[in-house]
């Protein structure tokens, strides 16, 4: 599958757009997009599902982490960037990490994907409940392909 491309690719960055987590793995690359100039990793995953990192057997940093907003108690600002536990983990633990080689990647049956990474790192996306909807899309950028996993099976966009 497409996102086996990853194999000895680096895992670059760990971000958000909203409420969805972003990993960009590979070099950075320049698109025309739209009559504008943009910059894109060269893969990406986008995440619409539970996911975690895991390092050494402990959950480091995880999707639901992007509600847990800093500060007071009853603080539930967690849009803005810099506001909640997944910002402040990606920005002060993982980012030095980073680059971190993918060792391996593997998809279940039900879609679920683990990432293998070196420094005994390990992320995982897993598939929470059936319906109609999409669950994680990887991109290769370079290529214009978009590999969507929804509807319970595996679909790609060229």
């Amino acid at each position: 599958m497409e996102y086996n491309k990853l194999k000895g690719k680096n895992l670059v960055s760990v971000g958000r757009c909203a409420d969805m987590p972003v990993l960009g793995f590979g070099d950075t690359i320049t698109l025309n997009r739209r009559g504008k100039q943009r910059k894109y990793h060269e893969y990406e995953f986008h995440i619409q599902c539970p996911f975690r990192i895991v390092k050494e057997k402990q959950i480091i940093l995880g999707s639901y982490d992007i509600y847990c907003a800093l500060g007071d108690e009853n603080d539930s600002d967690w849009e803005t960037y810099g506001n909640n536990r997944f910002d402040k983990v990606a920005e002060d633990i993982i980012k030095p990490m980073l680059p971190m080689k993918v060792l391996d990647i593997f998809a279940s049956e039900v879609g679920d994907i683990f990432i293998k990474l070196e420094n005994e790192t390990d992320i995982n996306i897993f598939i929470h409940s059936e319906g109609n909807r999409e669950f994680w899309r990887f991109i290769d950028f370079k290529n214009d392909v978009h590999v969507v996993f929804e509807e319970g099976k595996i679909n790609r966009d060229d």
